[in-house]
């Protein structure tokens, strides 16, 4: 497969011809500055079009026609991410690999502050509350981001960015009712206590209903996934010279949240599927510090501090982090030297699952530094980037992510690009030794999974190389990528067929030994028609691969199975058409096909979501939203053993949406 896409990347390029002249290095500027600006991929802004990297950048105006409420259904617009639902409000979204719900192979950053839980590296989705409005932009990097960014971006880079408060002035007030007993109400009031400092204010107040009935294990679960949460926050932007800027954050979010989870009866071991609710409180401070010293070198600081309980019945969990990191930049002649620094530290005092399920108490810390160089020649057509990243774990060490890059401008609208990295992904950081045991619902009905985990064994690692090409010229964008991703030290369970037997439960022992590879292509073009059409196309394919999945060694009565996982195939087929019929009316519309998955046990599915918006005035907007208008009731993840709890089926959403600026 890997073969035919190279093949077929190399026909393409040979159609664009070659420049048969240089261009000037202010013309490559003026270029330059037209394109949208990011700065995950190098921490620091620079344009899309000179970048080796693949990346799509959702826009603030692509966020607000989308109608959505929730950060967690914006990652739906971005072309190449998984984004499934396990219920009403827990998410499974990955990218170029299959996963469960606590995925840790793609880093999710709001203004730079990892939402990671500490304790394993995923994401709690369903309590990721901000005020859609005040999103300036999501940028969506593929791919390894290890070398900058560290340990849980080793198959790309999520980073929400927030609006300067000075650009969200006076009240907003934004009142949502959706079918399903949908409520979203978010109050927003910016100002200035002075020429130098702006800040902003809101509320979030946001309540989901419950999804649809589904057989599982020959019952009908009804649906318990209902949500209600608030989320109060402050942001302050202080100017102290054009050239030093802070930036301040506080969030605290509380919400309630109910699911139906996969239990193991501890009196007869058998499997119970049981309503529960859980609370979460979360608390979160970010102080941000830019500083431009001169022309050729500035840097930023940047400190955060999280607080998280959720004390439910019969669950318990708790945990702290504080995290600091730091980049500079300095431009000398060709060269454009990046470097910085990383300290996070953690505490979780507790994590209870029923009495089966306990974890002990436990702390991470690591550290991290970076330096990386981007070499300019051939009057500035050709960028070379070599760059490193290492990381220190107690129970690991140091671990290293070396990567080069390079692009080369082909002419004023074409580039074209390639990236070879190595990366690690430490699933859960521990500083003391544990081997735990953990009893969980297995795959076979009414049979408890008896789970044994060292701790040292939980990091894997993983080789990739990808290939790009991009062009933009006036109204078109094309981007174009294919990659192949060799993945070492992946999880492994060992089973004992005899002591399976005479103990009447399954149990595995993880080991890190496995290996496998994905390849595949991402496709995205948007075609600015008119002034009124706006059209973006977008494909993804993935051929996922493990070297060994199941075998047995019956001399010995024992197994071996692949866990989190399994060998597939998938296509990803995304469309969207923005429209303008006037100054008042516009509208947009997705669509999304999704082929058959052999991990999440899905049919091929089509979704489709509408949202129609009327300008009554210059403060008044309103917006009727449809989302998965095409599925009544669609189960959008089967594989129940991803998660502990039961997956739901989704339906459709109606909701209607008032705006009031003033």
């Amino acid at each position: 497969m890997h073969k035919i896409l190279l093949s077929s990347f190399c026909c393409l390029l040979s159609g664009f011809s070659y420049a048969h002249s240089t261009f000037a290095e202010d013309e490559l500027n003026a270029l330059m500055s037209m394109q949208v600006e990011v700065t995950s991929a190098m921490k620091r802004a620079q344009p899309v079009n000179a970048t080796p990297a693949a990346i799509f950048v959702l826009e603030s105006k692509d966020i607000v026609l989308s109608g959505y409420s929730t950060v967690p259904d914006l990652m739906k617009l971005l072309p190449g991410l998984d984004v499934r639902r396990i219920d009403n409000n827990q998410w499974v979204i990955s990218l170029r690999s299959a996963t469960g719900k606590y995925n840790s192979n793609v880093m999710v950053m709001l203004d730079g502050r990892s939402l990671s839980e500490p304790a394993f590296n995923g994401v709690h989705w369903e309590i990721i509350s901000y005020p859609i409005e005040d999103i300036e932009r999501i940028e969506l990097i593929r791919g390894s981001s290890g070398s900058l960014w560290g340990n849980n971006s080793t198959n790309g880079l999520v980073n929400i960015i927030t609006k300067h408060s000075a650009d969200t002035q006076g009240a907003f007030v934004t009142q949502a009712l959706g079918n399903g007993k949908f409520r979203d109400t978010t109050i927003r009031y910016g100002g200035y206590f002075n020429e130098q400092l702006s800040y902003r204010v809101f509320l979030k107040d946001i309540k989901s209903g419950v999804s649809h009935s589904r057989p599982l294990y020959g019952v009908i679960v009804q649906p318990f996934d209902d949500k209600d949460q608030l989320s109060i926050g402050a942001q302050f932007d202080y100017a102290l010279s054009d050239e030093l800027m802070v930036k301040a954050h506080y969030q605290y979010d509380k919400a309630d949240i109910n699911q139906i989870g996969r239990h193991i009866n501890p009196i007869d071991q058998l499997q119970i599927l049981v309503p529960e609710s859980f609370e979460f409180k979360v608390s979160s401070a970010n102080v941000r510090v830019d500083h431009q010293l001169s022309t050729q070198l500035k840097y930023y600081l940047q400190a955060y501090y999280v607080k998280m309980d959720r004390p439910s019945v019969g669950f318990k969990e708790n945990h702290t982090s504080f995290a600091f990191n730091s980049a500079a930049n300095l431009h000398v002649n060709d060269h454009f030297v990046s470097w910085g620094f990383d300290f996070s530290r953690s505490k979780r005092a507790s994590f209870e699952r029923n009495v089966l399920m306990k974890c002990d108490k436990i702390t991470s810390t690591s550290y991290g530094v970076f330096l990386q160089d981007e070499y300019t020649l051939l009057q500035q057509r050709l960028k070379f980037i070599l760059g490193a990243r290492s990381d220190y774990y107690k129970q690991h060490g140091w671990v290293t992510s070396p990567n080069v890059r390079a692009i080369y401008n082909i002419t004023e609208q074409s580039s074209a690009w390639l990236a070879w990295s190595n990366g690690s992904r430490v699933t859960a950081n521990d500083d003391n030794h544990h081997i735990s045991s953990l009893y969980i619902p297995s795959f076979i009905v009414n049979v408890p999974l008896k789970i044994t985990l060292n701790s040292a064994d939980i990091i894997d690692e993983q080789q990739s190389i990808e290939v790009g090409y991009r062009y933009y010229r006036n109204s078109l964008k094309f981007d174009a990528t294919i990659f192949r991703v060799q993945y070492k030290n992946l999880f492994v369970g060992s089973i004992d067929a005899l002591e399976t037997f005479l103990s009447g439960e399954i149990n595995v022992v993880l080991h890190n030994e496995n290996a496998g590879s994905a390849t595949g292509f991402d496709l995205t073009t948007t075609w600015q028609q008119s002034d009124n059409l706006n059209l973006l196309f977008g494909l993804s394919y993935v051929d996922f691969k493990f070297a060994s999945i199941n075998k047995c060694d019956y001399s010995f009565a024992s197994c071996q199975i692949a866990l989190g996982g399994d060998t597939y195939d998938n296509y990803q087929l995304y469309t969207r058409l923005q429209y303008t019929f006037n100054n008042a009316f516009n509208m947009q519309l997705t669509a999304k096909h999704v082929t058959e998955h052999a991990v999440y046990n899905t049919p091929s599915y089509l979704k489709f979501d509408l949202s129609l918006h009327w300008k009554i005035s210059d403060a008044l907007k309103l917006s009727v939203v449809g989302e998965n208008l095409t599925n009544s009731a669609f189960v959008e993840m089967r594989f129940e053993d991803q998660s502990l709890s039961a997956s739901s089926a989704i339906g459709s959403r109606y909701m209607l949406k008032l705006n009031y600026q003033f």
